[in-house]
């Protein structure tokens, strides 16, 4: 303490527990008269109103996001009575500046520079003591997605309600370029949650699929967690058109029941008894070759006796084929 003439010069020393009572501090000046004297003491009480300077918190000093909005983390609510706001480049809308937690709109496309927001407190006691934190964001890029209409052969009987089967993994590398390594794929019928119904093991084939069946693949990036949706539209066609048939065929010799060289491939009555133009036809003894494409019938039959029993395997000339099996008898007749 200093005296000057009139003038009493002290210095109070805030402390922590003043800092965080935020009460008056109340402190007492007393003049002493001299030991001999006969006046009494006299007293002055001063009060000194603390007004915090705030802290601010705004959260991580660094984030990234995926989306163009982000939700803001602040703390909540400001301390000790402070009021806050948030501001940030032009651009930018936050849906409310005074709110700690707000979300924050309109960021610039992955690949722009970071964008930096800052929460400004200002204290409670009016004498505007004003602290501030920033966040810096930065947009980075959603895994890459792409909708697909893949067409897949219908499932026989032919002739009903088209349906089918899909095995969801097997798009999974086409609806991403993302590794398999370097993400997630979670499935859904029908659209995005909540619409949309969960697949819980897409590696499980879907049945009764119907024509125009939409799939919803939501693609996570693990390094980043961003996610992107595709979807995945079934597109179904149906089997090449086929009946069972029964060609007659002139014996060579009257009484014989035998005809010879019978050209199953250069003859197109064979192929017409069967289908209609324009599809492949590959011919095969038993039911089982014709099924899995092997052993063709390449050369003409050089004798039947009574009648004989082939089997067509049927394919469009266009992907996806869609074969389909027929029987042929081929009839000798008297």
């Amino acid at each position: 303490m200093v005296v000057a003439g009139n003038t009493v010069t002290a210095v109070y020393n805030a402390n922590a527990t003043d800092y965080t009572a935020g009460s008056p501090i109340r402190v007492k000046l007393q003049a002493l008269p001299p030991a001999a004297s006969t006046c009494p003491i006299a007293e002055q009480e001063i009060t000194i109103n603390v007004d915090r300077t705030p802290v601010a918190d705004a959260g991580p000093p660094t984030v990234n996001v995926c989306e163009s909005f982000y939700q803001l983390g602040a703390q909540d609510p400001p301390p000790f009575g402070a009021t806050g706001v948030w501001t940030g480049p032009g651009g930018i809308t936050f849906d409310d500046p005074t709110d700690p937690r707000t979300t924050v709109r309109n960021l610039p496309a992955p690949g722009s520079p970071t964008v930096t927001v800052r929460w400004t407190l200002t204290s409670a006691g009016g004498n505007n003591c004003t602290a501030f934190d920033e966040v810096g964001i930065n947009r980075i890029v959603a895994p890459a997605a792409t909708d697909i209409s893949p067409i897949i052969c219908e499932l026989p009987p032919a002739g009903g309600a088209l349906t089918t089967q899909v095995l969801l993994t097997d798009y999974e590398n086409s609806v991403t370029t993302v590794p398999a390594a370097s993400r997630t794929i979670t499935w859904y019928h029908d659209g995005p949650p909540p619409l949309g119904t969960l697949i819980p093991d897409p590696s499980v084939m879907q049945v009764n699929v119907p024509d125009g069946k939409v799939y919803l693949a939501r693609i996570s990036e693990t390094s980043t967690g961003c996610t992107s949706d595709a979807l995945v539209s079934i597109n179904i066609r149906a089997l090449p058109s086929v009946q069972d048939a029964t060609v007659a065929l002139c014996e060579d010799t009257p009484g014989s029941n035998t005809t010879t060289n019978v050209d199953l491939i250069g003859d197109p009555r064979f192929r017409d008894a069967i289908t209609t133009p324009g599809n492949i036809v590959s011919w095969h003894n038993t039911v089982a070759d014709a099924q899995n494409n092997v052993s063709p019938i390449v050369a003409p039959i050089p004798s039947i006796t009574g009648f004989l029993d082939v089997f067509a395997r049927v394919m469009y000339s266009s992907t996806p084929s869609c074969p389909v099996v027929a029987r042929l008898r081929l009839q000798v007749n008297l």
